[in-house]
């Protein structure tokens, strides 16, 4: 049967790390740019918002309806959530482009993270997306054989996975929380060429083909996201299958992995909210935010390289991920600390002044390229499912194997430093000057900037700016610093 579904073909395995936003898997942020994309979605909340309707099918996936006019093609997609790991999102986009080629389904595009897998497609009409949805069906409904010709393209893909290889453990750990695809040094693969290999396959399979951990999306007029519904409901019954857990965090951790390659810092929370998450990341990238402006001062060795963010089904996260300069002589554990504090403080801050109304349902129609909007469409229809748990942080540090040891102690070294004490008694002094018709504060500290060190010089200066910058309605913050006060 050949479909009219008519795309470019996109490779099958592809890295997490493509820049773009939201509920692509691990939407990425470019430091200092937009969304990928047309960026943000002009109009109300509420006008792009509307646009997004979750329908519910008895015996099948549920599907996203997102009606959008003005695209060449109408776009479909399918999106699965697992918890078995970057193996099993490249196993099973493999499988289904293996089985969807082999009856006439060529033309879809493929974006496997460790959370799960996405696919989406160009459709002319409501047939085509019938032949889609009813392909996909097939693809996952029929079990895995000793000589199944999906085999060969399965072996491919996972080779091509053992090729992207974490440093250790803590840039898997990080990886796991945002969606990158790779692997930590010696996880072992599922062979397909064994019947071990293939019964773990098999597993992947029967857990993806269940109403409650796959779903479609399809964008369009109202007249093909509705006969596309009406399509999805005319395939044979899906399994209801377990849903996903999607583990949440027990504690925060912080670890260091060694590498020749190159030095880096990772910071990832781990979150309830994920409107509010995404919503987060539109000021933290520019050159004058405050994150870049701390970071300058406090920690210059170390300049903010990406963030990014995945819509999970349990919550969300966000990484932020700093590099150190290839000729830079490498962090000592108090700049370290200070860098991932600094960012874990501003991820936080960004968090808590975010604006979230909608921010997920808008960024589903935001990419001009259709089969992106309806991959998003369709992992949104996963996200946000299940009850999340307290905010967690994960910190990954990957150094030279040289330096490796002085950065033993830094989940220690973190933990003392953000407990000290942040406040200090102030003596105070009132005076009422008549004729006077404002009210005057003045904070002053004997200290000045005389006795500052290497470590905190710029200290003062950078409190005294950011507070001169702060919104502040019907006040005027005037900075004020001399070398003893």
């Amino acid at each position: 049967m050949v479909n009219d579904c008519a795309v470019s073909v996109r490779p099958t395995l592809r890295l997490a790390s493509r820049v773009a936003v939201a509920l692509a898997l691990a939407g990425l942020f470019a430091c200092g740019a937009g969304p990928h994309g047309n960026g943000t979605v002009g109009g109300s909340p509420s006008a792009s918002a509307s646009r997004v309707e979750r329908r519910e099918l008895d015996h099948h996936p549920p599907i996203n309806l997102v009606v959008r006019l003005g695209d060449p093609q109408a776009a479909l997609a399918f999106a699965s959530a697992q918890d078995f790991g970057p193996a099993a999102s490249v196993a099973l986009s493999a499988l289904i482009l293996a089985r969807l080629r082999a009856h006439g389904v060529s033309d879809v595009t493929s974006m496997p993270t460790s959370a799960g897998l996405e696919l989406a497609t160009l459709c002319a009409d409501r047939a085509a997306a019938g032949v889609f949805v009813e392909q996909v069906t097939r693809a996952l409904a029929t079990p895995l054989a000793e000589h199944d010709e999906a085999l060969p393209a399965i072996q491919e893909a996972l080779a091509a996975l053992r090729g992207r290889s974490f440093a250790g453990p803590a840039q898997a750990m990080l990886a796991g929380c945002s969606g990158e695809l790779g692997l930590a040094p010696g996880a072992a693969l599922p062979d397909p060429r064994t019947a071990a290999g293939r019964a773990e396959l098999e597993k992947y399979r029967q857990f993806a083909f269940t109403t409650r951990a796959s779903a479609f999306a399809a964008l369009g007029s109202s007249e093909f996201v509705d006969g596309a519904a009406s399509e999805l409901g005319k395939v044979a019954d899906w399994p209801r299958g377990d849903a996903v857990a999607d583990a949440w965090p027990d504690l925060d951790v912080s670890n260091v992995d060694a590498s020749n390659v190159n030095r880096h810092l990772s910071v990832a929370l781990r979150v309830a909210d994920a409107d509010r998450a995404l919503a987060s990341l539109s000021g933290l990238s520019a050159p004058d935010s405050d994150l870049s402006l701390r970071l300058r001062t406090f920690a210059p060795s170390f300049s903010l390289a990406r963030l990014s963010f995945l819509a999970r089904p349990r919550g969300a996260c966000v990484r932020a991920d700093l590099e150190l300069g290839a000729s830079d002589p490498g962090p000592s554990l108090n700049e370290a600390t200070i860098a991932a504090s600094i960012v874990s403080d501003e991820l936080r801050a960004a968090l808590a002044a975010s604006e979230p109304e909608h921010a997920l349902d808008e960024s589903i129609v935001a990419p001009s390229d259709p089969r992106d909007a309806a991959a998003r469409a369709a992992w949104r229809a996963l996200s946000g499912r299940l009850e999340p748990g307290p905010e967690r942080r994960l910190i990954a540090l990957t150094v030279h194997p040289s330096e490796r040891a002085q950065f033993n102690n830094l989940a220690s070294a973190l933990d003392d430093f953000e407990k000290r004490p942040a406040r200090a008694a102030l003596e105070t002094k009132i005076r009422t000057e008549a004729g006077q018709g404002e009210l005057w504060l003045l904070a002053g500290s004997p200290c000045g900037t005389l006795a500052e060190s290497n470590e905190e010089a710029g200290q003062s200066a950078l409190a005294l700016t950011l507070a001169a910058r702060a919104a502040s309605s019907g006040v005027t913050l005037e900075p004020w610093l001399t070398a003893d006060a």
